[in-house]
Formats: C-alpha cells, structure tokens, sequence
C-alpha cells in the first residue's frame, strides 16, 4: 500500500498504455508544488516541487526516494494576468527499458503534456491530468500518467487548456538496496520521506568526499 498525505476527492483510474508489464518496473508516487504565473493568450508559469517515489523492484522498494525539483509549464488559454497556485498530484510510472534501473534514474529532465480546467476569480481550485516521460541520458524507459488539484490565486479563468511541462529534479536520498537500511533509517523514512532524504543523502555525501581526501 502507497499512502498520500492529502486527499483526492474523485476517484480515478490512471492508465500508462502498458500491455504486457513487469510488477517489478513501476514507480508509485506523489508531487507538492507551487506556482507562479502570468500570460494572456499564452500563459506561462514556473514553480518548485518535491515529489516521494516509491519503487516496485525487490532491489530498491520498500523505500521511500525523495526528489527536489523545479518547472516550468506553457498553456495556450486566457488566463490571469498573474496567478499563484499551490497543488499536489499523484502519478504512477512504468520503465520499458530493458536494462536494471536505480532511483538515480528517476531523477534529471522530464516533459509531459496534459490538460486543466479551473476558476480563479479570486481564489479557487482545479483540476490536471497529465501524460510524462524521461528525455535525454538516465531517463530512458520512464513513462507515467498523474493526477492532481490545485488552488490558486488570481484574477482570471482557465476553462480548459492544453499545457507543456518541462521540469528537473534531483535525487535527494542516497541510494542503496533496501535490506542494507537500518531499521531506524526504515522507521524514519515512513515518518518523514523529504526529511529522511535529506539526512541520508547529506550522510552519504560526507562519505564519499571523506573517501576521497
């Protein structure tokens, strides 16, 4: 079972496009983000995430992979002319490569096109399904689907509009199979996967530049 830490109301089935699949080759996950933006008829609008990813394998699930990232999204509406949005999505991915993965290759250059619908009159709510992929070197075999809600905050209506995400993210843990943890790495990592992350990660870069003095 993969626990969300916010509620989404509708129910929904989210569907990648895969056939015959491997159990073994998913990634389940949640993103937290917000956003700015400005535009017209062609809207633009940036923003920071923090998404946890839970993995499939024997190898890496179990654990929780926690990614800092950053976006930046381009819709063709008339919308505000400048808006705020905080939202949360959950998504679920599937790797057709052939080739073992690692949480690392997870993390770096994904686009995703998709679509949304929301009012905004002075504050309000909305809805995005989007359809994602890894691009470029170590992303090659992600493909995914989410789903999410927003409120935002402005002086404007978006009735329904297509939009191109561009966004980068980094691992933030340090990466190891899941039985070399300890059971208080475990126990924390349940409690508090960003938090967990960071320590871990902060822990492993220490290691390594103590290896190489």
């Amino acid at each position: 079972m993969f626990k969300v830490p916010f509620a989404l109301k509708n129910n929904a089935t989210l569907d990648i496009g895969a056939g015959n699949v491997d159990p073994r080759r998913f990634a389940l996950g949640y993103t937290a983000q917000g956003d700015l933006g400005a535009g017209l008829v062609i809207g633009g609008s940036g923003g920071v995430q923090i998404s946890v990813v839970r993995f499939t394998d024997k190898t890496y699930g179990g654990y929780n992979y926690a990614y800092a990232g950053a976006q930046e999204q381009f819709s063709a509406v008339a919308q505000a002319t400048i808006s705020a949005s905080v939202g949360a999505s959950v998504s679920i991915a599937y790797n057709d490569d052939t080739k073992p993965f690692t949480p690392t290759s997870y993390a770096g250059t994904f686009i995703s096109t998709g679509a949304s619908a929301d009012v905004k009159f002075i504050a309000g709510g909305g809805v995005n399904v989007n359809a994602f992929s890894g691009v470029g070197k170590g992303e090659k075999g992600w493909k995914g689907v989410s789903l999410g809600v927003s409120v935002g905050v402005g002086a404007g209506a978006n009735v329904g509009s297509g939009n191109v995400t561009l966004s980068y993210s980094w691992l933030l843990n340090d990466v190891k199979p899941t039985v070399q943890r300890s059971l208080i790495d475990r126990a924390t990592n349940i409690l508090s996967p960003a938090a967990s992350a960071v320590t871990t990660g902060t822990l492993d870069k220490i290691k390594q530049y103590n290896k190489k003095k």
